[in-house]
């Protein structure tokens, strides 16, 4: 069962990097765990990457246990 994540307005990059923390999970675990380089998983954190693809999102929502749908919202937010 997936954690539905009530994210109240934040930006997915501040999404997933609050997920990961709350999970205390390093970004190293993270990377290893859905196969996205460090490098993607920082440029998506900051949000200098919005625009992640599928294949991570559907690795991110596995590992941080999130619905998908939580993270497509996300997705709208403005930073």
């Amino acid at each position: 069962m997936n954690f539905v994540y009530a994210f109240g307005g934040l930006s997915f990059g501040d999404l997933i990097n609050q997920r990961r923390e709350d999970l205390g999970l390093t970004v190293a675990e993270v990377c290893e765990r859905t196969g996205i380089s460090r490098t993607n998983l920082r440029a998506l954190e900051a949000g200098t990457n919005d625009n992640p693809t599928m294949k991570a999102c559907i690795a991110l929502s596995d590992v941080l246990d999130m619905r998908i749908g939580s993270m497509a919202l996300a997705l709208g937010m403005k930073h």
